[in-house]
């Protein structure tokens, strides 16, 4: 019987829901309609959304020798997304007072946007824009820590425009206004 047009009787006997057989069906058309390649970027994407769904699709439905294919691919993404997040955070270092487009660090890397986000999501858990502002804010932190820089210096050179949000932003990831980080960071340097 096919899934398409009998869910519940399925889903009973093996073990997946309703939801796991809408995705089953979306992995036999991209493998029908684009071969390997198609098959394995279908379940990336399918596996950043829902790991378990993806483990018990991939173990009930597919047959052994896709699934094997698969699970390779999958093994080298993943090292691939790895060494992407690396040369990420080195451009990223380079150039921390310029406001990073994903288009253009796309470019740099040599890969496409959805890639560059996949990479982030999979290796970093968030999403590309909200580590590339993770990162921005680290390095607002390790600025005001030295007390050498105002506020608005070290948030204008790293790219934060707005004051009052990027205020309401640090305090809301450090647990701290960023005028204390620099407090502190003064009581300490003096003698």
């Amino acid at each position: 019987m096919c899934p398409e047009h009998h869910p519940v009787s399925i889903s009973d006997r093996t073990g997946l829901t309703d939801a796991d057989w809408l995705q089953v069906n979306k992995l036999r058309k991209a493998y029908a309609t684009g071969g390997r390649s198609a098959l394995s970027e279908a379940l990336e994407d399918f596996c950043s959304q829902n790991v378990t769904s993806y483990i018990r699709v991939l173990n009930s439905i597919l047959p052994n020798k896709i699934r094997e294919t698969i699970k390779a691919d999958i093994g080298t993404s993943t090292g691939r997304y790895r060494d992407m997040v690396t040369r990420l955070d080195l451009i990223v270092q380079d150039l921390p007072s310029l406001h990073c487009y994903s288009n253009d660090l796309a470019r740099r890397l040599g890969t496409s946007v959805r890639t560059l986000q996949v990479a982030s999501r999979r290796v970093n858990g968030m999403s590309l824009h909200a580590y590339l502002r993770l990162k921005r804010l680290l390095a607002v932190r390790d600025q005001l820590s030295t007390g050498l820089l105002t506020v608005k210096a070290a948030a204008l050179g790293n790219g934060f425009w707005h004051l009052g949000d990027f205020s309401r932003l640090y305090a809301k990831t450090f647990g701290e206004m960023p005028s204390e980080t620099l407090a502190r960071a003064k009581r300490v340097t003096q003698p």
